[in-house]
This record gives structure tokens, sequence and C-alpha cells, in this order.
């Protein structure tokens, strides 16, 4: 696998997971140091709010935010399309992604991915239909489902492309509807850590380590972000986490990732830390999706 294809895909599995996500107790170092800003910050008395999900499509203008030096990455731009729908029985997600990446010698490379699940409102099933192409050419195939006896418990994940198999999922696992739901009870209990094991079926694992620490309500920054607010507080959360592999022994995350996130559980921004480079995510359009009248 070229250095290339490495850094595509991480920065596709990262917008992915950057908008559904995940929690449990667990502090580290790289985190800690970076989150005590808006955690330490003046802030006013924070706004008593209960999070209730918006259906929604969501679009975000992707773009290079900085490289460090020696990087082989000049330049990066796309589109993604991020929806969550109501079904009625559960939250039908689906992401839609474009990036143009250029390399040194200006190399071009196109990557996309379309990723479409189905969650059931109590967290304890899940679908997953995952797609990713380098080039016009299909890379990597994901399809499944996965079951667990209640959100934070254990459970069992069955891939059925590109080849049947099955993943144990351990203790304090959740899937994604249901993460971000308790990232958000977590920010209105004013809790600061929280970290879980969250099983997307994004590779031939599935399982991302996340912890994220939250700083204090604040209010609401990008006018975009307001739509369908309605009667609920225009406020927000500014969030850190950081995204290690499952049971590998790695002091330093994947990446790390820096997002407002609403009460209805919209993300202001997206700003995606690779250690090489940052990927930056800003919310240009928020759309409405047709109530089920469930």
């Amino acid at each position: 696998m070229t250095l290339c294809k490495v850094q595509s895909r991480k920065a596709v599995v990262a917008v992915s997971m950057a908008l559904m996500f995940g929690a449990g107790l667990l502090a580290f170092p790289a985190c800690a140091k970076a989150a005590s800003g808006p955690a330490a910050s003046v802030a006013p008395a924070a706004v008593a709010v209960s999070p209730v999900v918006l259906p929604h499509r969501a679009i975000y203008r992707m773009s290079l935010d900085s490289v460090r030096n020696g990087s082989q990455i000049q330049a990066i731009e796309g589109l993604l399309y991020f929806d969550w729908q109501d079904a009625c029985d559960g939250w039908n997600v689906e992401h839609r992604l474009t990036l143009n990446m250029t390399r040194d010698e200006g190399v071009e490379v196109e990557v996309k991915s379309n990723y479409t699940t189905w969650e059931s409102k109590d967290g304890t099933r899940f679908r997953f239909n995952y797609r990713y192409l380098l080039n016009g050419n299909v890379a990597e195939e994901y399809r499944g489902s996965a079951v667990l006896k209640a959100p934070g418990q254990t459970g069992l994940a069955t891939y059925t492309i590109p080849a049947a198999r099955e993943v144990k999922l351990p203790l304090g696992s959740y899937f994604p509807s249901s993460h971000t739901l308790a990232l958000l009870q977590a920010a209105t209990g004013q809790k600061p850590l929280f970290a879980a094991s969250v099983f997307d079926g994004t590779d031939e694992h599935g399982l991302s380590e996340i912890s994220a620490i939250i700083g204090r309500q604040q209010p609401v920054a990008v006018e975009a972000a307001r739509t369908g607010l309605g009667d609920m507080p225009a406020v927000s959360w500014p969030i850190r986490m950081a995204f290690f592999p499952f049971e590998q022994d790695e002091a330093e995350p994947d990446y790390e990732m820096d997002t407002n996130l609403l009460p209805n559980g919209v993300s202001e921004f997206m700003l995606m830390d690779y250690g090489e480079f940052r990927l930056r995510g800003t919310l240009e359009q928020i759309e409405l999706l047709e109530d089920p009248g469930c």
C-alpha cells in the first residue's frame, strides 16, 4: 500500500468518523494538553438543553488546512454530503465523499467513498455498506451487520463482503449513531472526558478506540449550523477526539479531530490532524429532511 493510499484512506475514514462519534472514560496526553484551552476559557453559564437529533443533509467543503515540512501533500479539495434520516425504527445515515489530492510533482489522486448504514434506535442492531474508490477503481469494500447486547456492552459483527467472517465486539462498544448520542449526553451533563470502542465497519476490523475531551458550552459561531434549531438553544460544545487502532499499544493516535457539536447532532466544522497535514471540513449548507411521521 502506497503512502498516498494510506493517507487518503485515513482521510476518508476520518471524515466518516468525524460525523459519527463515540465515548467511556479515558485520558490521553496528546488530547489533554490540546483541549485545555476551551475547557479553561471564560464562558457564560451553561444553558440547559436536551439533545434531539435533526434529520438533515449537511454539505461540507473539504480543503487542506495546513501541511508540515516534508509532506508529500500539496493540495486537497472536495465535498462531503452527509445525510442523517429518521427511518422510524432506526437511523439511516449516508456519507458521500469526493476528495481530489495533489502530491509532489503534480501527481493527482481522486478519492471517492460511499458509506451507508442503518442503526436501530436502541443502538443494538447495525447494518453497514462501505465502498472506497481510488482513481475510479474500487480499492476496498465492506458489507455486513452487527449486534450488541446494549450500547456500551459486548456484541458480534458479521461481514459478508469481502469475505464471510466474524469480529467480536468488546465491552464498551457502540455503533456510530448511539455513540454520537452518548457523546451529546456527556456534553449536556458537563462531563469533560468520554471514551469508548466504536464499530463502523469501514475496514477489516471495523473498530476504533475514540477518546474525547469536551470543552465548555459556547454560542454557535457558524450561521449555517443554525438551520433547523427551532426553539433549541444556539449552543455547541468544542470537542477534541483522538482515534486509536483497536487493541494496539500505540502511544500516538492515528489522527485527531476538533469540532463543535450542536445538541441536534450537527457539526459546525471538522479539523482532522494526521501529523503530516490537516484537513478541514467547512459547513456550507444544511437541508432539512422530510419528517417520516412515525
